[in-house]
């Protein structure tokens, strides 16, 4: 693992280079964030279910992310002309355009299967530390469930980290290295080790809708949800950005590491 000082420059380098990002495309990515917020935001919705649907389709959102944020950084300069409502609009076709490649289709089917049952085990993990106490509201429960429900949750956060970690670099990897999803995202894992402090930062950002759907869903359930839809339109395509950037910056294609 690398130095603590090293790691917490990294997710200020690749916010500063990301939101660079997002500036030269910024409806575009707006609409895939507000696109992303609000399925993600109605999956979870869904009783007993709605975490793993959520987590299935995952993949395939930030896949879409890496598709327009690899097409942006390629472009000779910024987007302009595009009306925002246009560009907004044209956000949900972009998650259908990366299924024309048949390769790249097997490898997110193969993500989504492979997350969606990961996760089904980490919420099983959950239950079994947080108990019965899981389904009731933090406020009602006496202090030694309070403390196996924060246990679970800790445990959640955790083992859904190094699952995210398995693929936040793997996708880009399989995309556009056409390196099998399999060594992707075993190069991804152990990057992302190597760096965890600076990983753990930037997926603290892209939790940040799930935190004000939870604050302010105390107050009421649908100011949690669109409040939470709000935020995630602006901070899902900025922490994809810079995800995007990370793994520029740390998986780079073989023959830049042969010249380097």
């Amino acid at each position: 693992m690398r130095d603590i000082k090293t790691q917490l420059r990294l997710p200020a380098r690749w916010l500063k280079y990301g939101l660079r990002l997002f500036r030269r495309n910024p409806w575009l990515l707006l609409g895939l964030g507000t696109a992303s917020a609000v399925l993600l935001g109605l999956l979870l919705l869904i009783p007993f279910l709605g975490g793993l649907l959520a987590t299935a389709v995952a993949p395939v959102l930030l896949a879409g992310g890496y598709q327009v944020l690899h097409d942006t950084a390629r472009l000779s300069q910024p987007v302009s002309g595009e009306p925002i409502g246009t560009a907004m609009a044209r956000a949900p076709r972009v998650f259908l355009s990366i299924f024309r490649n048949g390769q790249l289709t097997l490898a997110l089917i193969m993500a989504s299967i492979y997350a969606l049952i990961v996760a089904l085990l980490i919420n099983i993990v959950v239950r079994i530390i947080a108990g019965p106490a899981w389904a009731n509201p933090l406020a009602a429960l006496d202090i030694l469930p309070l403390l196996g429900v924060l246990a679970g949750m800790l445990a959640g956060f955790a083992l859904y980290s190094l699952l995210a970690m398995t693929l936040v670099f793997a996708l880009p990897l399989a995309m556009f290295q056409d390196e099998p999803l399999v060594p992707a995202a075993l190069r991804s894992f152990r990057r992302c080790l190597r760096y965890v402090v600076a990983i753990l930062i930037m997926l603290a950002l892209a939790l940040a809708p799930v935190y004000v759907n939870g604050i302010m869903g105390m107050a009421s359930a649908a100011l949690g949800y669109l409040t939470a839809v709000l935020v995630g339109a602006g901070t899902l395509p900025l922490a994809v950005a810079a995800f995007y950037c990370g793994y520029q910056d740390l998986c780079p294609p073989a023959e830049e590491r042969e010249a380097a």
